[in-house]
């Protein structure tokens, strides 16, 4: 069955010295926050009531006379890790800010209080108030994602070229489950994509330009070596990776609609996430994943897709991913679904770690597959081929 995650006390702190911004995004925020809203004038101020109360989103300026934004939010990324922490930047810094790890979502000013409510409905929704202090700290504090050496490979020798083009990055991105999460996360901060929600990777890519990637890449704040700090724990970052690719493909192939099928390539790509959360919260876990509970890792993943911001739609399809979906109509989080059952079968040992996705008869009448279901397995069965040789390293190859 769904799961429905408990009602969450949320608590909000607001940073800004200037009133007449903090006390308005105070009283916008106040009837979706359980546990109230405060506000802090300055940065110091803000420590001072952390310390005696925690929050779960705290909301600063980026421009403060006695600390900037970016220093406060770093302080309560080392201390309160599991708070969602909001940036307010001018469009002129926004290069600055997004080099930075400590800040999940990041919003324009003049600050648009609709865009605001969209953030805070994304994230609550997927909030878990059951995951313990070690989970929801892994969830708060990472920033960045590993990547599997062919990938870290290959992207490497495209952006140390002068004039890389964002399709030949596109085509890179859109196999590995980090990189893919890191560029949609900041593809869909506001001061890029405004109100709207990006879903699939090539537009993305295409929105932040080849030449803002290689300035990320130079900053070390777009990828990470599949022995990352927090990942040294038995992770396999290649396994998951394969097993990911390999779940995309085949959701996309079940769908017509081209937005709709991106959108299940990137749910898909993202299906697993929830592992590298793990990893660094729990690393004996994934020595013994039969442990876990069916869908915790799914649940996870959606939380840390929530704080970066990803649209809504994905997120949903990662969370339902390993139970059917109850929605009527055939779409990303169904086709996702379906593609990790026949990944399951298709892949054998390469399959992901954890319990194995079952297809209900319910959801294969439900949803008309039973004349389809041979042929999609097919379609499973090639994209297991095409990303073991997509991700298998190249003999010789440099790495990074």
């Amino acid at each position: 069955g769904s799961y429905t995650p408990p009602e969450a006390l949320f608590r909000a702190l607001v940073v800004d010295d200037l009133p007449e911004i903090s006390f308005p995004i105070a009283r916008y925020l106040d009837p979706h926050c359980t546990g109230g809203v405060r506000v802090a004038k300055s940065a110091a101020d803000a420590i001072a009531q952390l310390e005696i109360m925690p929050v779960q989103i705290i909301i600063s300026d980026l421009r403060m006379p006695d600390r900037d934004g970016i220093s406060l939010l770093a302080e309560v990324h080392k201390r309160w890790p599991a708070t969602l922490r909001v940036l307010l930047t001018g469009q002129s810094q926004w290069e600055s800010a997004l080099a930075v790890p400590h800040c999940h979502q990041f919003l324009s000013k003049p600050i648009e209080l609709h865009h605001l409510g969209a953030l805070l409905g994304r994230v609550t929704t997927w909030l878990e108030p059951t995951f313990d202090q070690e989970t929801a700290n892994s969830i708060g504090g990472l920033a960045v994602l590993p990547s599997s050496q062919a990938t870290l490979t290959g992207l490497q020798n495209l952006l140390a070229g002068a004039h890389p083009r964002s399709a030949e990055l596109a085509t890179i991105i859109r196999r590995d489950p980090g990189l893919s999460a890191r560029v949609l996360q900041i593809a869909n901060a506001s001061f890029f994509g405004g109100g709207s929600r990006i879903s699939d990777v090539d537009g993305a890519t295409s929105l932040l330009g080849a030449s803002y990637l290689q300035d990320l890449h130079r900053r070390g704040a777009l990828m990470l070596p599949p022995s990352g700090d927090g990942f040294a724990s038995g992770l396999e970052v290649e396994r998951l990776a394969m097993h990911a690719l390999v779940v995309a493909q085949t959701a996309k192939a079940t769908l017509r609609d081209p937005r709709a099928a991106e959108a299940a390539y990137s749910a898909g790509l993202l299906h697993s996430v929830g592992w590298f959360v793990l990893a660094a919260a729990r690393p004996n876990a994934v020595n013994d994943p039969t442990q876990l509970a069916p869908g915790l890792i799914e649940r996870i993943g959606a939380q840390l897709l929530s704080f970066w911001g990803l649209p809504s739609q994905i997120v949903a399809a990662v969370a339902h991913s390993f139970y059917p979906p109850e929605e009527q109509t055939f779409g990303p989080a169904s086709a996702v679904h379906l593609a990790r059952a026949l990944a399951d079968v298709a892949t054998g040992s390469n399959a992901a770690l954890g319990p194995r996705v079952t297809l209900s008869d319910e959801f294969v009448i439900r949803h008309n597959l039973q004349d389809r279901l041979p042929a999609l397995l097919d379609k499973a069965s090639n994209a297991d081929q095409h990303a073991r040789r997509t991700l298998s390293p190249l003999p010789g190859a440099r790495a990074v």
